[in-house]
């Protein structure tokens, strides 16, 4: 400790006592024309940094104040519930509708004001055409950067919008409900060999969607002998590794065109082999030969609306083959995991209460599985229950646009390359709009007042032109396996399991437990 002591001593006493005595070496004096160029560099990009966040500083909001170390004001991103609770700290404990906040350097408004974002999803759609600023690609190469939802170039959107719209039709959806009700089957058969022993719900409702989505979007069946293995298949891997990328997903934002330079030379960001699969599938399945007859999935749909690259350019209806695969991925991909966390949620939710499962007992236990049965006026109940778990467990956690062009919305000046995030979970949770009771599970809400579902602060997939386009296969999706489930099961927590599950969002934004909501499915 002395020696110690003797180093200090000797090192504080090299100091000048006047800083004036400091002898500046003559290198510094003169620095290497790099080291200029650096410091400069560095000086006008902090400058220009600094600038940039004074953005909204005359829009009329509170904005919430940016640092380096938080890249702008969002942190809350790259952590779970960040989202949450900044919705929770900045607008509902401040009593607040609206803020401001910087993701890196751009502006971004955070409302859950009807009079701000019910214009930009509608009356200003044209002002707010894309959901994000122009990022190519998301770096798991060419075939999968071309899904619907990222597209900010307007003429191919509509063109592809057009053209995967008709396959939501009633016709459709009818030929795709009957592979559903197929699998069904062979869901109901693989609960029945449980023999009530309890497991995992998103075993169950993952298992069903996963295999329905499959078979609906590539005409491709699951093999599994038991449910309790479903997180062993090989397309259940793939699909978590796509669904949960790491870290690395936000260079995407911060170093735009990265994607594409990635797709240029063959590297993928995350999920390679998962990528590979599907995509290495839907080429398969597109250059194999689909009868006439066989139209009772996506990718047979698409391939009949194949045109080339060149063709793309002017036309106004058609997929090139990187199209196909890209938009049946984007639906594999969001009607897997919404529907499968929809139901899971259903389930939890209806096992909490004997009640509501023996009510919806009685109201699905004689209604035929038809597509026309699948609606409100049939089953009142059954619709209330995925709508009520829709408000408070909703698949999407904000709903957001990027502005194309300067415009002016109920008093704030929106300029071209800022952005609007609407919290979901906050907006579906607000006593203004919901009662004093918001953050309760009553589904007879829906059924006292039927018009919630059109209330524009009930938006689980969007609203406007740019809206979930694979809604309505959710929705049939869903209807369609609780009311399977119901008809031929009863629902119960086992014995040792404690009911104090949390909702959590995970830092891809989905909703999940804060543990395995463990089930017992016994035989009516």
């Amino acid at each position: 400790m002395d020696r110690v002591w003797d180093l200090l001593t000797e090192v504080k006493g090299r100091f000048p006592k006047n800083i004036l005595e400091v002898q500046i070496p003559e290198k510094l004096k003169n620095p290497p024309l790099w080291l200029k160029v650096s410091l400069g560099t560095g000086a006008l990009s902090y400058a220009y940094i600094r600038y940039s966040w004074t953005a909204m500083n005359d829009w009329g909001i509170p904005v919430l104040s940016p640092y380096l170390m938080t890249f702008g004001s969002s942190g809350h991103y790259a952590r779970a519930n960040g989202i949450v609770e900044l919705a929770d700290e900045e607008l509902r404990k401040k009593n607040r509708k609206t803020i401001g906040f910087y993701r890196l350097l751009s502006p971004v408004v955070f409302t859950i004001d009807l009079d701000v974002f019910t214009p930009i999803f509608t009356t200003h759609f044209g002002s707010f055409t894309n959901r994000q600023p122009d990022i190519g690609s998301f770096g798991m190469g060419k075939e999968l950067s071309k899904t619907i939802d990222v597209i900010t170039d307007a003429k191919r959107w509509r063109r592809i919008r057009q053209s995967v719209s008709p396959s939501f039709s009633n016709v459709q959806l009818e030929k795709m409900m009957s592979v559903s009700k197929e699998r069904l089957d062979v869901l109901v058969k693989q609960i029945a060999a449980l023999k009530g022993e309890s497991i995992n719900a998103r075993s169950v409702t993952g298992k069903y969607t996963m295999d329905g989505f499959l078979s609906a979007a590539l005409g491709f069946e699951m093999q599994l002998d038991s449910l309790r293995d479903f997180e062993k298949q090989q397309e259940f891997i793939h699909m978590n590794d796509i669904l949960n990328p790491g870290p690395q997903i936000f260079l995407l934002f911060i170093f735009p065109g990265l994607g594409a330079f990635l797709d240029r030379i063959g590297v993928k960001l995350y999920a390679p082999k998962a990528a590979e699969w599907f995509t290495g599938y839907c080429k398969a399945m597109i250059a194999a030969e689909t009868p006439e007859t066989d139209q009772r999935n996506f990718l047979s749909a698409f391939k009949k609306l194949r045109i080339s690259d060149e063709e793309a350019e002017s036309a106004t209806k058609g997929l090139t083959e990187d199209e196909i695969i890209s938009q049946v991925f984007v639906l594999f991909g969001a009607g897997y995991e919404t529907s499968a966390s929809l139901l899971q949620w259903a389930v939890y939710n209806i096992c909490k209460d004997g009640d509501l499962q023996q009510r919806l007992f009685e109201e699905v236990k004689d209604v035929p599985e038809e597509y026309e049965n699948l609606n409100a006026k049939k089953l009142p109940l059954l619709t209330a229950i995925l709508n009520e778990c829709l408000r408070l467990f909703s698949p999407a956690i904000f709903q957001f646009r990027y502005c194309e062009h300067d415009v002016v919305i109920n008093g704030i000046p929106f300029r071209k390359g800022s952005n609007i995030e609407v919290p979901i979970d906050y907006l579906h949770e607000a006593e203004e709009y919901w009662g004093e009771d918001a953050l309760e599970f009553r589904p007879d809400r829906w059924i006292k007042n039927p018009e919630l579902e059109k209330a524009p602060f009930f938006i689980p997939f969007g609203v406007g032109p740019r809206n979930c386009v694979g809604m309505r296969f959710a929705n049939m999706q869903s209807r369609l396996g609780l009311m399977r489930i119901v008809k031929n099961f009863n629902m119960q927590f086992p014995d040792d399991f404690t009911d104090d599950v949390k909702k959590i969002r995970t830092v891809a934004f989905l909703a999940v437990p804060s543990k395995e909501i463990q089930v017992s499915f016994r035989p009516r």
